[in-house]
């Protein structure tokens, strides 16, 4: 098995953070933990654009999974599947033309800062 990282990024309904974070926090990323042992981590971010062309959307809010599997498409499919029978279901207060999720692929390791003595 591989680790691997999905990349979704989402906005909400205006006015409606509040619950659309309690959303994704309380029950959205427990429900992906429940039903797909793959996910190891979910980690949720703010965004804040400070560069972008003219014409690139913006979102406020990201989620970073990293997943264990040798098979994206196949887990990618379980999620639909999920979603499509009501165990993932979405909240009302997301923009649900806002979401894009990006399969992420690492280039090589991580480059880490070498501390010098």
């Amino acid at each position: 098995m591989s680790q691997q990282f999905i990349l979704v990024i989402s906005d909400c309904k205006a006015g409606r953070e509040a619950e659309y974070n309690d959303y994704y926090d309380h029950r959205h990323i427990p429900d992906i933990m429940e039903h797909q042992p793959e996910v190891l981590s979910a980690q949720r971010f703010g965004v804040t654009q400070y560069f972008a062309p003219d014409g690139i959307p913006t979102w406020r809010f990201s989620t970073l999974y990293t997943i264990e599997t040798n098979d994206m498409g196949a887990y990618l499919q379980r999620m639909n599947a999920l979603m499509q029978a009501g165990k993932l279901p979405p909240s009302d207060a997301a923009d649900p033309s806002s979401a894009a999720v990006f399969h992420l692929l690492p280039l090589g390791a991580p480059i880490t800062r070498k501390e010098t003595a």
